[in-house]
């Protein structure tokens, strides 16, 4: 039966996308660029180009694992590349300069005032480091929670921002580690690399998550604004204890080390990291219904 005339479906052109310059992204991505350039020439003045590049290779052999994995939970509803790739560059260039202006402020500090360099590093280690070092990189998440609130639509946007923002911290940071321990011999270096990249490659990324988990809920699922403070204060409180934590049980001796580590850290990954796969799991069903 045809359709009355005046009846018939009404039609509408199809209105043109609006396509704006990503200022925000260009911006943001030259600066840590910059920051990472600035890191890289600061290396090449404490070892000849073919070792910076040998500890780059290494530091990123994990980096390549961490980005594999942050991509996977990522993979039914995935973050613009170009926003990741402003995380990336802030934890990889702003995050790591700044905070390694604060450590290093802190302990020759610490070292006058204590007298002794050994408790001044550990001191910095376990509450210096994981206050800089993830305010930090936790900034680069709210700036772009703040200026691309569109993109965030689950809890996992947040913990993917933030692992990316973490991934670039720790790529920086494993070149500078694994730049000191070639400068001991072969051995020091392979002790280093095994620490860092074999059996703590997801240390930076996990602390971080919990703050962009944290953003992530204030935005899609709190109702008020007391509700976004605590929730982001409780988030950033996990992260530094997270932090806190590994760099505490660095601090001890080997047998107390690998003891934590078996009995609290391997457990607390897994547990981080089948929350990530239930979420995951989650937004794929929800975007199949």
């Amino acid at each position: 039966e045809r359709p009355e005339p005046g009846r018939a479906a009404p039609l509408w052109d199809v209105p043109r996308a609006k396509r704006r310059f990503p200022w925000f992204e260009v911006v943001l991505s030259v600066i840590g660029i910059l920051c990472i350039v600035a890191s890289i020439i600061g290396y090449l003045s404490l070892a000849d180009a073919y070792t910076v590049a040998h500890v780059a290779v290494l530091a990123a052999l994990p980096l390549v694992v961490v980005i594999a994995v942050l991509l996977y939970i990522d993979r039914w509803e995935p973050e613009p590349w170009w926003t990741r790739g402003v995380a990336f560059a802030w934890g990889a260039g702003v995050a790591i300069i700044v905070a390694s202006i604060v450590n290093s402020a802190v302990l020759l500090n610490a070292s006058l005032v204590l007298g002794d360099e050994t408790e001044a590093m550990r001191f910095t280690a376990v509450v210096v480091a994981p206050l800089a070092e993830e305010t930090m990189k936790a900034a680069g998440v709210l700036l772009i929670v703040l200026a691309r609130r569109n993109t965030i639509h689950s809890l996992l946007d947040g913990v993917v921002y933030a692992g990316f923002s973490g991934a670039g911290f720790a790529f920086i940071e494993n070149m500078q580690y694994f730049l000191q321990a070639s400068a001991q011999g072969q051995a020091a270096l392979t002790v280093t690399l095994i620490l860092r990249g074999v059996l703590s490659p997801f240390v930076h990324p996990m602390a971080t998550s919990f703050t962009g988990m944290a953003l992530a809920w204030a935005v899609v699922r709190s109702r008020t604004s007391i509700g976004r403070v605590v929730t982001v204060i409780l988030g950033c409180c996990l992260t530094v204890a997270t932090h806190s934590m590994w760099n505490f049980f660095g601090s001890g001796d080997v047998s107390s080390w690998l003891s934590n580590y078996v009995l609290v850290e391997v457990p607390f990954f897994a547990l981080w990291m089948t929350a990530l796969l239930v979420l995951s799991n989650r937004e794929a069903r929800s975007i199949r219904e």
